[in-house]
């Protein structure tokens, strides 16, 4: 498989996100300005709250469009949430910028590609406690397609706090970079085409707080 080479989507300004919140309005957090990266087919900054991505707010679990980004609340344990736009796609190279605001380490959050009506799909996913996988989510259950289980990967790290996910989905070539660094891949042909998008969610420990920004689709 082929890594192809970074293409820088943002700009940070150093700061903690161990500042209190509860806004990031006392600073920019991601660039706000679209990037015409080259081969981009669909880009969403989530500044437009209608621009068709799937929302939901209930006590305990929420996905919205919030300061200028797509925020996940989920205040439930062993609960993901996943959103998407309309579109269908084959092969793409699939990108955003995310970050854990608030709650448990002990989470999950990513990329998606080829979303079924079903809900079968593949997912490229990190936790903040550092590791890292592709999986499929068949008929409900997610199997790890990278390796026996999400692995451990010094490479799952960010000193800000903030992560620019990579997912490539090119024919049966499933890759998967994080800070523009390979962390995992897969072979897999049981999915062609589906839509893209994005998942956050808890395992045993209920309450975390996924920012997404920056959302691009590219041509391989």
């Amino acid at each position: 498989m082929s890594v192809r080479s970074a293409i820088p989507l943002f700009i940070i300004l150093i700061a903690s996100l161990a500042c209190s919140l509860p806004g990031l309005a006392w600073l920019p957090f991601l660039s706000s300005d679209p990037v015409n990266v080259p081969g981009t087919i669909y880009y969403d900054d989530f500044s437009n709250p209608n621009t068709g991505w799937y929302t939901q707010y209930t006590d305990d679990h929420s996905v919205l469009y919030d300061w200028g980004g797509l925020r996940f609340r989920i205040n439930r344990s062993h609960f993901d949430m996943w959103s998407y736009p309309d579109g269908i796609y084959a092969d793409a190279i699939i990108w955003v910028e995310a970050a854990k605001l608030e709650g448990t380490d002990d989470n999950t959050f990513g990329l998606l590609c080829r979303i079924q009506n079903d809900g079968d799909f593949y997912a490229f996913l990190i936790s903040s406690d550092g590791y890292a996988g592709v999986a499929r989510r068949r008929s409900g259950e997610y199997h790890v397609l990278s390796d026996d289980n999400m692995t451990y990967s010094e490479l799952v790290a960010s000193p800000t706090g903030l992560f620019r996910l990579r997912a490539v989905c090119e024919g049966s070539e499933l890759d998967f970079f994080v800070n523009d660094l390979l962390v995992a891949s897969a072979i897999d042909d049981g999915l062609i085409s589906g839509k893209v998008g994005v998942l956050a969610g808890t395992y045993a420990q209920a309450g975390v707080d996924i920012f997404f920004d920056n959302f691009i689709v590219t041509v391989p």
